[in-house]
Parts: C-alpha cells; sequence; structure tokens
C-alpha cells in the first residue's frame, strides 16, 4: 500500500500545483482504498475546497467512511527559505520576498499494525517533488492532525 500511497502523493501533488494558477486552493480530504483482486485503486472526496486544514480534519473525523484504508490531505500554500542567514527570518512565508507556492500532500494510513505518514511536496520553480516517508507518526502541527484524524477513525 505504501508505495501506491507514495505515487497518488506525489500525483497529487504536481497536479494541485499546476491548478493552483489563482492562488487560492483549499484544502481537500479524501478516503483512499487499496487496489483489491484486481479492482483498481479508489479515492473519494471527503471534504472538498475547506479553508483552514486543522479545521478540515476535525470536519472529516465524522464524515469520513469508516472502511479506507488511508486519509489523505491536499492543501496548497506559500512556503518561504528556512535558513540562518534570512534577513527576515520572522517574516511569514505569504510576505516573504524570495516565497514560492507550494503544494502538499499528506497521507496517512488507517492501519492499527504499523501506521505510515507520506507526504509529496512541489514548489513552483522545482521540477523535483519532495516525498518524504515515517513509518512511525510524523512531526509537526499537521501531521498532529492526520494523526488525530487517524485515531479517531481506527477506533470507530
Amino acid at each position: 500500500m505504501k508505495r501506491n500511497l507514495k505515487q497518488l502523493a506525489k500525483e497529487l501533488a504536481a497536479d494541485l500545483l499546476a491548478g493552483d494558477k489563482a492562488a487560492s486552493t483549499g484544502t481537500t480530504i479524501l478516503a483512499y482504498y487499496e487496489p483489491r483482486n484486481g479492482t483498481p485503486r479508489r479515492v473519494v472526496r471527503v471534504i472538498e475546497n475547506a479553508g483552514d486544514p486543522y479545521k478540515a480534519t476535525e470536519q472529516a473525523a465524522h464524515q469520513m467512511p469508516t472502511d479506507a484504508n488511508a486519509v489523505i490531505l491536499t492543501c496548497a500554500g506559500w512556503a518561504a527559505p528556512q535558513d540562518d542567514d534570512d534577513p527576515q527570518p520572522n517574516t511569514p512565508p505569504s510576505l516573504h520576498p524570495k516565497r514560492k507556492r507550494c503544494a502538499l500532500v499528506v497521507a496517512r494510513t488507517l492501519t492499527r499494525k504499523t501506521p505510515a505518514i507520506i507526504s509529496a511536496l512541489a514548489l513552483t520553480g522545482d521540477d523535483d517533488i519532495k516525498i518524504g516517508t515515517d513509518d512511525t507518526t510524523g512531526t509537526g502541527p499537521l501531521a498532529d492532525a492526520i494523526n488525530q484524524l487517524a485515531d479517531h477513525l481506527t477506533k470507530r
């Protein structure tokens, strides 16, 4: 499943960044179903074009199907360099002079055995999509929100 999710995350990040022409793409949460017995993978939109990704995960907790194999969050926003030489280190990414538009996809498997988080980050002007995999639970506020959603779903 991890390989399929990794490829899907990469495809979704590229498509999201390409379609984010107005720089106003909202958060989408998807239910992912792994291919089985010759059936193709299936992706179902649960939340579409929400604003805040954290509120979207809270809303998805009540709308997500219980039989999905993974939850996927997609969102677009701004990224800025995070280096020590930055003359404006406390500037929000959306106001930073070196900002770039970015698309982020985070997938979390809904298994109790070995949960995994997969992320894909696409940046304007960069042809290489950065893929991250974490066989534990990930770190940071967005990983926390996805993990809380996944924990809620696996306990239903």
